[in-house]
This record gives structure tokens, sequence and C-alpha cells, in this order.
């Protein structure tokens, strides 16, 4: 998938929950995929914990060269809700123009 989305120039924005312990740098697994994100230009900016057992589960993935671009203002909030945390953060998006379409019927053909 990163392939695909890296040769792209636009923003791109990979989120949710991994379930494995980003945190936890001596798992093999971790450590391979920061390997790989690191290989595409991505980098992962959630630093706190996102798990009541004090992990980082929950991950917010972006090209590093478009982070500050598109994507700012991130915390994560622990609302006592669920063992899970909230992570807000801003997008900087700008709403794509709308776009008007002219319908001509002809109901003289109808009748």
């Amino acid at each position: 998938m990163l392939e695909e989305v890296v040769i792209s120039t636009s923003e791109f924005l990979i989120l949710g929950d991994f379930n494995f312990h980003i945190d936890d740098k001596n798992d093999i697994h971790t450590k391979q995929f920061l390997d790989i994100i690191e290989l595409f230009n991505c980098k992962q900016l959630v630093t706190q914990a996102t798990h009541v057992y004090g992990h980082i589960l929950d991950l917010v993935i972006v090209r590093d060269d478009l982070e500050d671009s598109f994507l700012n203002d991130l915390c994560v909030v622990d609302h006592a809700i669920s063992d899970r945390s909230v992570i807000n953060f801003c997008l900087n998006l700008t709403k794509p123009p709308r776009r008007k379409k002219v319908i001509v019927i002809d109901f003289k053909s109808y009748v």
C-alpha cells in the first residue's frame, strides 16, 4: 500500500489501531514497522500512550515532508470512557470549489 501512496505528491493520512506496542523499541515487529515507514519517507506522530496500560497502539502516519503542511495540534486525550485515549488533531484542508452543473430539459420532446 505504501508503494502506491508515496509516489503521489498529495497529502495522505494513515490512522488506526495497529494493535502492537509501537513504543517498545525492543520488539522486532515494532522495529520492522518503524523501518518500513521510514523507508517510505513517512512519520508516525503519536508519542503518548493511547492505551490504559501505557502503550502506543493507535497511530497517525503522514508523509514526513508534508507533516506540517496539513496536520497540526495533535494531542492524546484520556476521556476515561474506554481503555483507549482519543487522538485529536486539526487538518488544514481546503474545501474544493463547488461544481455547478446546468441541466436543460426539453419538455417538448416528452409531449
